[in-house]
């Protein structure tokens, strides 16, 4: 399965704004989704940004740093809370092959994002590829502080930003509403970016570890 880079995001993304090489997605006035590289840009922007907001405001990353994958580094200045359960090594938990959400981290990472909303202030939330994390980020946003259903809170990103990805499920470790998962393997385990476990339920390893620890 080939692996989405930033670079084939923003040759499927429309109707998004850029300055420079920097593509975010507006889902609301004042809160942003995007990935790594947009991120970087937009710590180095000055001036207007790219929706004529007149300076652009914190950035919050919500990925957990992965061994040998360089859009999970953290970039210096900004706030970091994974949103994910992680196991004691830093690797997500893959319950039943299926990532889930850290219930405490997704309360601080709402208060966070609401914070600088009622602020009014220009927040840039984004994960590696602004596919998965950082879209279910500000989607549980709009479901816990805004009354927002998930669908609604989806149909807000998707509008926004059509390639996100609806990972709704992620927040079964507390919302009952969200119990159903998909019944095809989490694509980060099934294409061996994070560990996970085999059919039998055995660990299968992450592979940039295998390869760090033979180099």
């Amino acid at each position: 399965m080939e692996r989405v880079t930033s670079s084939r995001v923003r040759q499927a993304t429309c109707g998004i704004k850029s300055k420079g090489n920097m593509a975010v997605s507006r889902i609301v006035p004042g809160v942003y989704v995007g990935d790594h590289d947009d991120a970087m840009k937009w710590h180095e922007s000055a001036g207007p940004g790219p929706f004529g907001e007149s300076a652009l405001g914190p950035v919050l990353c919500v990925i957990e740093p992965l061994e040998g994958y360089p859009m999970s580094t953290p970039i210096e200045g900004e706030l970091c809370i994974p949103v994910l359960q992680l196991q004691p090594d830093g690797y997500p938990l893959t319950p039943g092959g299926h990532r889930i959400a850290n219930p405490e981290a997704m309360h601080r990472i709402v208060d966070y994002i609401e914070h600088h909303a009622l602020l009014d202030t220009p927040l840039l939330v984004h994960c590696g590829a602004g596919l998965e994390r950082s879209p279910f980020a500000v989607a549980a946003w709009l479901v816990m502080r805004r009354g927002k259903t998930w669908d609604e809170a989806y149909a807000i990103i998707m509008e926004a930003r059509p390639m996100a990805q609806d990972r709704r499920h992620w927040a079964r470790s507390w919302d009952a509403k969200c119990n159903s998962i998909p019944s095809t393997p989490d694509p980060e385990v099934q294409m061996g970016f994070i560990k996970g476990t085999n059919e039998n339920g055995q660990e299968r390893p992450h592979p940039r570890r295998e390869m760090s620890e033979q180099g």
